[in-house]
């Protein structure tokens, strides 16, 4: 893996950041097609970066981890120079070290601190950058935020409303079911209509009416059936001697004309 070619592509991927933030702050002013013909082409040039920066994702943290681990390697050194610093002023405080014995450990421990923390800031420097370029390899963009043009959106509407129509008349259909299966169930589920005595089949007029002679061959038509006479009222046999109106035999005076009717 080459930082250096690590380096360019997240320097390319900062410059597409920039030139889209400073695209969006031109929408207003732009018609929205050009608007959204540069905005796909920048956000396209900067996918492709991403794709080879993810690329390098895994030796970035490999190189990262191998960093942190030289620097705690030096920063242990560095302490142990530092304690050997403090044993020589020590050692000379107490009169074991004279002052040229404790000049020479002076010297010598801080030129190698010196050296060490240099090759410590270069290190840390060297980690922090590792972990920039990894946010900028793995940090997703912010989402794409293009303008829908104003007759894609009518069209959407309208779609919209047209799918809300069919819904509600579909619902309205089966709720109020007008087909001939429908009308054909609700007949079969009703209750049977009861049949009035009154208007059966008058077995007494048929008889007369076939040993009669002089009597119509046809059958009786529904309007005779329904007005003829219950078959279950009783007979009127007993006729008026004065005015011929026949009577029921139960009755002593003429319905009609009040007269006495003779006993049988």
């Amino acid at each position: 893996m080459s930082i250096d070619e690590v380096r360019s592509l997240v320097a390319e991927r900062q410059r597409y950041d920039d030139w889209l933030t400073a695209l969006d702050g031109r929408r207003a002013e732009t018609p929205s097609h050009v608007f959204d013909r540069v905005y796909r082409d920048y956000v396209a040039r900067r996918d492709a970066v991403m794709a080879q920066l993810r690329e390098h994702v895994g030796a970035l943290a490999t190189h990262g981890t191998e960093l942190g681990r030289r620097l705690s390697t030096l920063e242990a050194e560095l302490t142990a120079l530092e304690d050997e610093r403090v044993e020589a002023m020590l050692r000379t405080a107490v009169g074991e070290y004279d002052g040229n014995r404790w000049e020479t450990v002076r010297q010598d421990v801080e030129a190698k601190i010196a050296s060490l923390g240099e090759q410590r800031g270069g290190l840390l420097a060297g980690v922090d950058e590792i972990r920039t370029l990894l946010a900028s390899a793995t940090s997703e963009p912010p989402a794409a935020d293009v303008e829908v043009p104003a007759q894609a959106a009518v069209e959407d509407i309208a779609v919209e409303d047209i799918v809300e129509e069919d819904i509600a008349y579909g619902a309205s259909s089966i709720a109020s079911p007008s087909s001939p299966n429908a009308s054909a169930e609700t007949a079969a589920s009703a209750p049977p209509v009861p049949v009035n005595a009154d208007e059966t089949f008058d077995d007494l007029a048929f008889l007369r009416s076939v040993n009669d002679p002089t009597a119509p061959t046809s059958s009786p038509s529904a309007s005779s059936v329904l007005t003829a006479a219950p078959s279950n009222d009783p007979l009127k046999t007993l006729r008026c001697t004065e005015c011929g109106t026949m009577n029921l035999p139960t009755e002593w005076y003429c319905e009609r004309c009040g007269g006495e009717l003779a006993a049988l």
